[in-house]
């Protein structure tokens, strides 16, 4: 196992950072199914090249962090799915549900349409994701390939919406 050059203090310095990142994104939806500390510890392992910036306060540190948190909940997330454990496949979906719900939602609100098509559209998007997950071919970019199914959808719902409302009325 390689072992880290990085000064120990810089780590330190780093370490109030990647709480904070960690908790951030542990509050959104598709983002709980690892332990804060598990987290943690996988964003510092992941983190390592950057401890040195942590010190010089570079502002673009917050954002290369939250980059690599977004990637380790991809890939656990991605995991979970693939799960042959019933409960922890279980978990994965649900809270995929939760992150694709969030996301149709507000594109719905934004474009100032009824929201309750949400909830189809996320259940359109799991039933597609589950049938396909074996072509996500890269576990960091999971929760991106869902979200353009997700997004894929609602277009399209809202497509129909429009076309039903373009057809003339039968006499």
């Amino acid at each position: 196992m390689a072992r880290s050059t990085a000064d120990p203090g810089a780590r330190n310095e780093l370490a109030p950072i990647v709480l904070s990142v960690v908790r951030e994104h542990r509050r959104r939806p598709g983002y709980r199914l690892l332990a804060e500390d598990e987290f943690a510890i996988r964003l510092v392992a992941r983190a390592g090249h950057l401890a040195g910036r942590a010190v010089a306060n570079d502002p673009s540190l917050r954002e290369q962090l939250a980059r690599l948190a977004q990637n380790i909940c991809a890939e656990t997330l991605c995991q979970a799915c693939l799960s042959p454990n019933p409960r922890e496949q279980n978990q994965g979906y649900a809270e995929l549900g939760a992150y694709l719900y969030r996301l149709a939602f507000n594109a719905l609100k934004r474009q100032g349409r009824p929201t309750d098509l949400a909830e189809d559209c996320t259940q359109e998007a799991l039933r597609q994701v589950w049938q396909h997950i074996e072509r996500c071919r890269e576990p960091g970019a999971f929760l991106r390939w869902a979200a353009v199914i997700q997004m894929r959808i609602v277009q399209r719902h809202l497509r129909r919406q429009r076309d039903d409302l373009l057809l003339p009325e039968e006499d």
